[in-house]
């Protein structure tokens, strides 16, 4: 995330959204008594591509909203309106789709469809609710913007105009 962000900075800040959800599901595990084997731990790896993958949606979708109006609070309304709707969507059925594995007696496929149901619905919040407050307050790209702005250089990009390139 932080070579495709291209900042040490805001692939961590980035980071923070999908590590929550494992946590999270750590912590379920622990609670409900599911003990940690192979079969529990793919569910990592699968809700951590799915995490990583609405989170890059988000925090790019942002970055586009941020230069294009310069206003951090009109981004994160911007961006929850199109690229929020998509990932609670794909997430929904996701959530849906693990699910469905939860229906058989088989304890291995259960306890994968539970946690993989937890563990993206973590990352749901996390990506809808703890990422625009993090792209809040810590700012990134502040210096761009203010530079541009000091320099005269800053031309909010009209919806129109960001369309036609």
């Amino acid at each position: 995330m932080m070579v495709l962000l291209r900042s040490l900075r805001i692939g961590l800040l980035s980071m923070i959204p999908n590590v929550i959800p494992l946590l999270v599901t750590l912590g379920f595990m622990g609670w409900v008594g599911i003990p940690l084997r192979t079969s529990t731990a793919l569910i990592f790896s699968v809700a951590l591509g799915v995490a990583v993958n609405d989170t890059i949606h988000f925090v790019t979708r942002f970055r586009e909203e941020l230069f294009r109006t310069g206003d951090r609070a009109e981004a994160v309304r911007l961006t929850l309106l199109s690229t929020g709707r998509a990932i609670m969507f794909t997430s929904i059925l996701l959530i849906a789709g693990f699910g469905t594995m939860m229906t058989t007696r088989f304890v291995g496929i259960f306890q994968m469809g539970v946690l993989g149901a937890v563990t993206l619905f973590a990352a749901l919040l996390g990506d809808l609710l703890l990422l625009p407050i993090c792209l809040v307050i810590f700012r990134p790209w502040e210096r761009f913007i203010e530079k541009k702005k000091a320099t005269g250089q800053w031309k909010p990009v009209e919806l129109g105009e960001r369309v036609r390139r």
